[in-house]
């Protein structure tokens, strides 16, 4: 049985190998199931406190009177990978994770029209967070 269990922020290829062994202890399948490797291609992502990035793209937002709160999402993404090598980063864009990578994807023209206003926006002003 081949399993993808991503991990979030705060937990390790470590952490979930011992949950899986417990879950399977608890169920009695210790000796039927074993987790034969346990490991990590994509780390979570969360928000860095106090991070610059965040505070620009939030003030950005709030400015545009677009929601401003980062969002928790179930998939992966390589800037976990820079975030963990300590390039912090933001995961923002237009379009639904549910038709991400489906032969149906598309993103609506009007999210496309309110990406750009965000970029535009976050790279033209001076924000209080970079000063």
């Amino acid at each position: 049985v081949w399993v993808d269990r991503r991990t979030l922020p705060g937990e390790s290829a470590t952490s979930v190998r011992a949950e899986l062994e417990a879950a399977l202890a608890e169920a009695n399948l210790a000796g039927e199931v074993v987790v034969e490797s346990c490991t990590e291609e994509k780390p979570p992502l969360g928000p860095t406190p106090g991070s610059p990035a965040l505070a620009a793209m939030g003030e950005t937002l709030r400015g545009l009177d677009l929601p401003d709160r980062p969002a928790e999402v179930a998939f992966g993404t390589d800037a976990g990978v820079f975030a963990r090598a300590g390039i912090p980063g933001i995961v923002m864009g237009p379009g639904s994770i549910n038709m991400a990578h489906t032969a149906r994807e598309c993103v609506p023209m009007a999210q496309v029209e309110t990406m750009v206003r965000i970029f535009e926006k976050l790279l033209t002003t001076e924000s209080q967070a970079r000063a």
